[in-house]
């Protein structure tokens, strides 16, 4: 009998098989685990993304705090904001909904929950990151400047627009010569526009000064500094100067032909109005500033008289009109006296060889037995020859400078040796008084004797002077001309102070004439402050007068 449908005595194979299997404690365990590692993993995310925001947040108002109040509300920086706040709603929705599926779950065979979702969920956090970063970087908000209705690029500020063309105005103001105002329509526009194309002040005052129609960038052809005219193309600028020296065509007498003036090509803004043709640059740079001045021969006044009166020399002449016989002209003949002057001059070269002279060079040897301001010629000087290729240059038919291009010594020049002295002259030969005093007493025999020089009468102190240059060979007491100094000069002369207070020199001094060598006083036998002065010639005492220049 049975007892009931799920009775215990029911047959084994008369059970029916559940569809699900039995729910055990061990499946009630793994089910915690894996529900509460599930909810662990979403509450990291929801604090994660919750800090991705917050830095995300953190960058953005510091970038917003750096740009100028009127571009705060960029457009990028809200709709990068915008998505992470929907990122971020969405990540909290997705942890909600896993907590709620756990919490649902019935079966009794836990399935497995897998973190894919949340690693997904993160991935594309990190890459929204990664995008907004990039994106700050390579993007920023600039000013779209509309000049005349036209775009002119992008600038960080109005300022930096406003000193552009101040400064483009006074650029194209230097090279037109002239005042040039720049009064455009502007307009800004703010864009979102990667930041390799905002210009710096540098690059927006060059894009804005070649937009300027008034100037051109072109090749002008330079004389002297002068732009004469300019042409799109180096090489037509160029043909153009090969084509005017090919029109003086090389002969036997010259050689070369090349510009007298500076003349260079330069790439360079200029006036738009310079701009020419290769035609119109080679008729300007042709234009005869004078033309050419022509003169009717007289053969009653003759060759000379012609040429006096033309102020032309025959030379000149003969060179102006190669194809006239000068010895044999015709009355009433016309003859070329000036050539025509163009705006671009040419000379003509031509190679020369003459023998010159090459100067010899002065050489000074110091001579120490010389007295200095000697000289003398020790080695006569000669000059040497040499040859001498040159290249002449002509225009007008006159030689206006010659370019030596290389020189071979055929005889060389003897240098001239000059010996200077250099041996110091103390004694000059003459004799100036040796003290401002009063003349008391005179050379030669007077009441008490002979007198073998002269009194000079001075103050206690005064100084004395050399009354010539020489060496001091005796200083101190001598009988009765008391403290005495005596100064020998060239082994001829001599000359004696006496009675003196005091000294300024000592023996084997060399002095020169004029300086200071003593003290007057009164010592020796004196009746007073005064100078005995003495010339001797050859130890012999001579009349000091009979030599003192006056």
């Amino acid at each position: 009998m049975t007892e009931g449908i799920l009775g215990r005595n029911t047959a084994p194979s008369l059970r029916l098989k559940s569809t699900r299997p039995a729910f055990t404690r061990n499946h009630a365990r793994a089910l915690t685990r894996r529900y509460a590692a599930a909810c662990k993993r979403a509450a990291r995310m929801a604090r994660l993304m919750r800090a991705v925001n917050a830095v995300y947040l953190l960058f953005s108002a510091i970038g917003l705090a750096a740009m100028p109040i009127r571009y705060a509300f960029s457009s990028v920086a809200v709709a990068v904001a915008d998505r992470f706040t929907l990122l971020s709603e969405f990540l909290d929705t997705h942890r909600h909904n896993a907590r709620q599926v756990l919490q649902d779950i019935r079966a009794v065979r836990p399935r497995r929950v897998t973190g894919f979702k949340v690693r997904a969920a993160t991935l594309c956090v990190f890459a929204a990151a990664a995008i907004g970063f990039m994106t700050m970087s390579l993007y920023g908000t600039g000013l779209e400047v509309i000049m005349d209705g036209e775009s002119a690029g992008y600038v960080s500020s109005q300022d930096l627009v406003t000193s552009s063309i101040s400064n483009v105005a006074a650029r194209v103001s230097d090279v037109l010569g002239v005042p040039y105002v720049m009064q455009p329509d502007i307009s800004y526009r703010i864009s979102v526009v990667r930041r390799n194309r905002i210009f710096d002040q540098a690059g927006f005052e060059e894009s804005l000064f070649s937009s300027i129609d008034a100037v051109k960038q072109l090749y002008a052809v330079t004389v002297n500094g002068e732009t004469v005219g300019a042409v799109t193309s180096q090489g037509d600028a160029q043909s153009v100067l090969d084509k005017i020296l090919d029109d003086y065509p090389r002969s036997d007498y010259y050689d070369t032909a090349e510009f007298v003036g500076d003349v260079n090509i330069k790439l360079d803004y200029v006036d738009a109005s310079r701009e020419m043709t290769s035609e119109q640059l080679y008729k300007t740079l042709t234009r005869e500033v004078r033309p050419a001045v022509y003169a009717s021969y007289s053969a009653q006044e003759g060759l000379d008289a012609f040429c006096l009166k033309n102020g032309v020399k025959i030379e000149l002449l003969k060179t102006l009109n190669p194809n006239a016989d000068i010895n044999a002209l015709t009355d009433g003949q016309s003859l070329l006296i000036q050539g025509a002057l163009p705006y671009l001059s040419v000379a003509h070269g031509k190679h020369v060889m003459f023998e010159d002279e090459v100067p010899f060079e002065t050489i000074y040897q110091e001579n120490t037995s010389m007295y200095k301001g000697e000289e003398r010629v020790a080695v006569e000087g000669v000059d040497g020859t040499a040859t001498v290729m040159a290249n002449q240059m002509f225009m007008d038919g006159q030689v206006i400078g010659m370019n030596v291009l290389s020189q071979d010594i055929i005889t060389p020049p003897v240098s001239q040796v000059i010996e200077v002295g250099t041996k110091v002259r103390y004694s000059l030969g003459t004799f100036v008084m040796p003290s401002r005093g009063r003349l008391t007493s005179a050379y030669g025999y007077r009441s008490r004797g002979f007198h073998s020089g002269i009194d000079l009468a001075g103050s206690k102190n005064s100084k004395i002077q050399a009354s010539d240059g020489g060496k001091v060979t005796f200083v101190g007491w001598y009988g009765n001309y008391g403290k005495l100094v005596i100064i020998e000069h060239n082994s001829t002369y001599s000359t004696y102070y006496g009675h003196c207070n005091g000294y300024l020199v000592k023996v084997g001094d060399m002095v020169a004439q004029g300086d200071d060598i003593a003290l007057m006083g009164s010592t020796g036998r004196s009746t007073g402050n005064h100078l005995h002065f003495e010339i001797r010639k050859n130890n012999k005492a001579i009349n000091p007068q009979t030599l003192l220049k006056k």
